[in-house]
């Protein structure tokens, strides 16, 4: 029988009186007990699963698995789906807290705690009101071809490039500066393409925990249940789990499944290099990589881009301020520089960067004359030979030993100098 004054039969009674979920890893990381608690939200007794070892391989035990902070000896708090649910609501928020050897400090054992976050009540399919239906026509009307539509040359052959993506239902790789304009040339593909009557969601991945991200697509509810979503736009994919990229995938090559269309600054194989991407979706996913030109090389598109932001079109003198700036924000800046009380641009609303650069650009720095190094150094070695000349009372042989030169050299040097001789003595 345990010793009633033991720690472990004290936890152990006070685990199994608790109405936490409570469960303990022993240091080889195998479970070693559970309450009932745990039992009951978990569906399973702990004599089934007493002593399974936590691996990505058994997928009803990746739950409970401490993150590698804990083996280090640290407490950690994260939340998690449960293994009953495909990735959705309700989630389990677990704490472990690890305890360590009283001699080397060695992790023995972590205590987890468990508590679950609430379901998300699935809300009631209702018509789409007719004013709803003229909405997503209106936006859709938004995001024409005439959208991105310039006379720029770098714009024509991204709208040429635009048109191709939308006629197609391959999947699109945008790559482009931040600011360019990705997500609006993927919102113009989908608006553009058979697929526009379905929804076009446009998910962050840097953005978000990769919970929330499991959640949203495929959780209950989520956007990959039924035929809802037409196109799926990515921005920064790499930032994904390899497994989330991979039902990714799985998700697309199914007929319900979604066009995709990714964003990145860096273009997919270069990320597929730097193992940050997997490569079945880099082949399956960039097939057709569009690359989106920056703001530098489409200023003759600013008027247009000005009508499109809803504000006048600034005068000649105030485009040509523009013109000169390299613009590293790209639209998303040239959006807030745009935005004046006033509704009319003036050079007055201008940020100080943008009104230096047009300065130095109209005004270059006038170059100046520098002297030559040869008229220098005769005009140096004539002050050198005089002033030595003076110190010694026009003395050839003393001015020349000052010199530290021979007096027949120094004779030569006051020749070609046109400088007085002095006395030869």
């Amino acid at each position: 029988m345990p010793d009633p004054h033991s720690s472990r039969f004290a936890w152990r009674t006070l685990f199994a009186r608790s109405r936490t979920a409570v469960f303990v890893v022993s240091g080889d990381r195998r479970l070693r007990y559970a309450n009932p608690a745990w039992e009951q939200l978990v569906g399973k007794p702990l004599s089934a699963i007493r002593g399974s070892k936590f691996s990505a391989v058994r997928r009803s035990m990746s739950p409970f698995a401490p993150p590698p902070e804990v083996w280090a000896g640290k407490l950690a708090r994260v939340r998690r789906t449960a293994p009953s649910q495909d990735h959705g609501p309700p989630w389990w928020d677990l704490t472990f807290l690890p305890l360590l050897g009283d001699e080397d400090h060695r992790v023995i054992a972590v205590i987890g705690t468990l508590s679950v976050v609430g379901e998300v009540p699935a809300l009631p399919r209702v018509k789409v009101p007719a004013s709803l239906a003229a909405l997503r026509a209106e936006h859709a009307d938004f995001y024409s071809f005439e959208r991105i539509a310039g006379p720029a040359e770098a714009t024509e052959r991204l709208l040429s490039q635009v048109r191709a993506a939308a006629i197609g239902e391959m999947p699109v790789w945008l790559t482009g500066e931040p600011g360019s304009g990705k997500e609006t040339i993927a919102r113009v593909v989908h608006h553009n393409s058979p697929r526009r009557e379905r929804a076009f969601v446009g998910l962050c991945c840097g953005g978000l925990q990769p919970y929330l991200i499991d959640g949203l697509l495929f959780g209950k509810g989520g956007a990959s249940g039924g035929k809802a979503v037409g196109t799926l736009y990515l921005k920064n994919p790499q930032e994904l789990s390899p497994p989330t990229q991979q039902r990714i995938l799985e998700w697309c090559d199914t007929a319900a499944g979604p066009r995709l269309i990714c964003g990145s600054t860096t273009p997919a194989e270069e990320l597929v290099k730097a193992g940050q991407l997997a490569r079945p979706f880099f082949t399956r996913f960039a097939a057709f990589e569009i690359t989106v030109p920056p703001l530098r090389s489409r200023l003759d598109d600013l008027p247009k881009f000005f009508a499109r932001l809803g504000r006048n079109v600034p005068a000649s003198e105030v485009l040509a301020m523009l013109r000169a700036y390299s613009w590293p924000g790209n639209l998303r800046e040239l959006a807030a520089v745009a935005t004046n009380p006033d509704g009319v641009l003036t050079k007055d609303h201008l940020p100080r960067v943008i009104r230096e650069r047009h300065l130095i650009a109209t005004h270059p720095p006038t170059p100046t004359n520098h002297p030559k190094l040869d008229d220098i150094l005769l005009t140096v070695e004539k002050r050198l030979i005089s002033n030595a000349l003076a110190e010694a009372g026009s003395n050839q042989t003393l001015a020349a030993e000052r010199l530290g030169i021979p007096r027949s050299r120094l004779v030569r040097r006051l020749a070609a100098l046109g400088l007085a001789g002095g006395d030869p003595s």
